[in-house]
C-alpha cells in the first residue's frame, strides 16, 4: 500500500491510498480515521484499538443480505464511515455521529482532454445537460449519504449554489464555506456536499446529513439549479 494523503473538510476526515487490495486497504484507513474521530485510540498497522477493542466493520446489504456490497458501518462506535473506489485507488471518509446523521464519499479519476458535461451520463439526465465530473462526485456522495445510492434517479437530484449551506437561518455548515445544499427526491431535509482534498488526477467529494437538517428543509431559502452549480464554484 502507498498512502497518497489525507485531509479534512469541516468535521469530516478523509484519506486515500493506492493498493493492489483496495478493499482491505480501505478498511485499514477507515480504522485509523475512526480511532482519531473517537479519540483515545491506538492505531497499530492497518488496525486500530478503540478502548481496548478492535474496530469491526460490516458491509451487509439490507436488501439481499450479502456482506460485501452494503453500506459500511463501524460496529458499536459513534461514527459514520464511507468508502469509494477508482481503480486501484481507495478513498475513505469518517465523521463523528455528533456532527452528522449520515455520510457519503465519492472519488473519480480525471480523464485527459477537455472538461465539461459527462456525455456518457446524458441518458440519466435528459432532457437537461448532464453534470460535469465535479458535479457528479457531489451527486454520488449525496446519494450515498442519503442511503439509497443510485436507486434514486440521479437526474432528479438538485444541487444548490455553493455557499448556501448554513444560510437562511439554518444551522452552521458541517462542511464549511465550500459546501452546497443538495435536495434528494423522497426526503424533506437537505444534504450538504463539498469538494474534498484528493490525490493528483482525481476529484473527491463528501456529503453529510447534518444534525437537525430538518430545520433546513425550507427550500425557499436556497437558490437551486437542478444538477448544476456555477462554473466558478467548481473545485
Amino acid at each position: 500500500m502507498r498512502e497518497f494523503g489525507r485531509g479534512r473538510v469541516g468535521a469530516v476526515r478523509v484519506a486515500w491510498a493506492e493498493s493492489s487490495t483496495p478493499r482491505e486497504t480501505g478498511r485499514g484507513l477507515l480504522a485509523q480515521l475512526v480511532a482519531e474521530a473517537v479519540g483515545g485510540a491506538e492505531a497499530v498497522g492497518g488496525a486500530s484499538a478503540v478502548k481496548g477493542a478492535a474496530v469491526a466493520f460490516s458491509n451487509e446489504c439490507p436488501r439481499c443480505g450479502a456482506d460485501y456490497h452494503g453500506r459500511p458501518i463501524a460496529l458499536g462506535l459513534p461514527v459514520w464511515v464511507s468508502v469509494s473506489y477508482a481503480g486501484s485507488l481507495v478513498a475513505v471518509a469518517v465523521v463523528h455521529d455528533r456532527d452528522a446523521a449520515s455520510l457519503g464519499v465519492d472519488i473519480e479519476a480525471v480523464h485527459p482532454g477537455p472538461g465539461g458535461p459527462m456525455v456518457d451520463l446524458a441518458p440519466l439526465f435528459a432532457p437537461r445537460p448532464p453534470p460535469d465530473l465535479r458535479e457528479w462526485t457531489l451527486i454520488e456522495a449525496a446519494l450515498k449519504a442519503d442511503g439509497r445510492g443510485l436507486r434514486v434517479p440521479p437526474g432528479e437530484v438538485v444541487l444548490a449554489l455553493a455557499g448556501t449551506a448554513g444560510a437562511g437561518g439554518a444551522a452552521a455548515s458541517v462542511l464549511g464555506e465550500a459546501a452546497v445544499l443538495v435536495r434528494v427526491p423522497g426526503r424533506a431535509d437537505l444534504i450538504e456536499a463539498a469538494p474534498a482534498p484528493a490525490p493528483e488526477g482525481h476529484l473527491l467529494s463528501v456529503a453529510v446529513v447534518p444534525r437537525g437538517a430538518e430545520g433546513a428543509a425550507a427550500a425557499g431559502a436556497y437558490p437551486a439549479r437542478r444538477g448544476r452549480v456555477r462554473p466558478e464554484e467548481r473545485r
